[in-house]
């Protein structure tokens, strides 16, 4: 199972301009020749750069906001799993 959710709106980047950073940050890999297992460490450094670290930071509120909603649905699951009832309270606590 593959579960997402939107990040809060503060640690939103605009898709557009986001996409444009890629697009430059790989266009700049090509004529480098950073390749392979070196491309993704170079894109996130020059989408960093770009974005004076703030992607760093929306990442990082990414992972903690996926975390907590790991935990949330693990409570819950535990909790149908000892036979409980699924409530809303459960999935929000």
């Amino acid at each position: 199972m593959v579960v997402t959710h939107p990040i809060e709106e503060e640690w939103s980047i605009d898709a557009d301009l986001l996409n444009t950073m890629v697009e430059d940050a790989l266009r700049e890999a090509r004529a480098t020749g950073a390749t392979g297992p070196a491309l993704t460490p170079f894109v996130l450094a020059a989408i960093s750069k770009a974005t004076d670290g703030r992607s760093a930071l929306v990442n990082r509120a990414v992972l903690e906001s996926t975390t907590r909603l790991a935990a949330r649905l693990a409570v819950a699951e535990a909790a149908v799993s000892a036979g409980g009832r699924l409530t809303g309270a459960a999935v929000r606590a």
